[in-house]
């Protein structure tokens, strides 16, 4: 199995930042086009929440009905887990030939962040992340509809972690799986044509999303696994729905 492997990823060793670095101005401009749409949408709901709650504190930056969606401390909390994943993300122990890699458990972050927090908090913060990794990669990103498949959909699913807050091993485990799906309709509309190896196109897609994908989150469940990391993000949750 291991020579199965070793086998398909060297012989599919692709180099896709060369095919499109001649569109890279293409690319920043629509990064920072993305961003700008994201900020305007920011201060949009700010201005709205203020007009139709001129009595709430500066520290809420969204509501949802009387319900606060972030205040201070989710805030700081949610820059603190993007900062951490993100980081996390440049920790590479295995990188493959056409995007994709085995990182220290980066995604952890985002997952534990929705588990604390719930699914809401967490899938604004897991679409975020999404936008930075974009950014982190902007030569694998082919067109629009590609990179919010890739991208956009395949990061901020990490949010439905927030759904299972009562077993994060489950929430965990179906954040990994549907971003795996996301990565492999992507490689089957787009990276099909770069397949080099004996693999069937379809069979190369589910393989090599596969490769990277699975020790990752083998290695997420493990930090999960141990006895003192459960204890205190219970605790934290805890705090959180206090």
């Amino acid at each position: 199995m291991l020579k199965i492997f070793r086998t398909f990823i060297q012989d599919g060793s692709v180099n896709l930042t060369d095919a499109f670095k001649e569109n890279w101005l293409f690319f920043v401009c629509w990064v920072l086009g993305l961003i700008g749409i994201c900020i305007a949408i920011y201060w949009i709901v700010r201005m709205v929440n203020r007009k139709l709650h001129p009595d709430v504190s500066q520290s809420s930056v969204v509501k949802m009905g009387k319900k606060r969606l972030f205040d201070t401390k989710t805030l700081v909390m949610g820059s603190l887990c993007l900062g951490l994943a993100f980081i996390l993300s440049f920790i590479k122990l295995w990188e493959m030939p056409q995007g994709g890699s085995i990182t220290l458990a980066s995604a952890l972050p985002i997952i534990l962040f929705g588990y604390i927090y719930g699914w809401k908090p967490g899938f604004i913060v897991a679409f975020t992340y999404s936008l930075l990794q974009m950014i982190q990669s902007p030569g694998y990103v082919m067109n629009i509809p590609q990179a919010l498949l890739d991208y956009v959909i395949a990061f901020t699913i990490l949010g439905i972690a927030g759904c299972f807050r009562k077993n994060i091993f489950v929430g965990t485990i179906l954040a990994y799986v549907f971003r795996y799906f996301a990565h492999v309709i992507a490689g089957l509309i787009w990276y099909q044509q770069y397949n080099a190896t004996a693999f069937s196109g379809t069979a190369y897609c589910f393989l090599y999303n596969l490769v990277f994908l699975l020790p990752e989150l083998c290695l997420c469940l493990i930090i999960l696994a141990v006895p003192a990391v459960r204890k205190l993000f219970r605790q934290l949750q805890q705090k959180a729905n206090a």
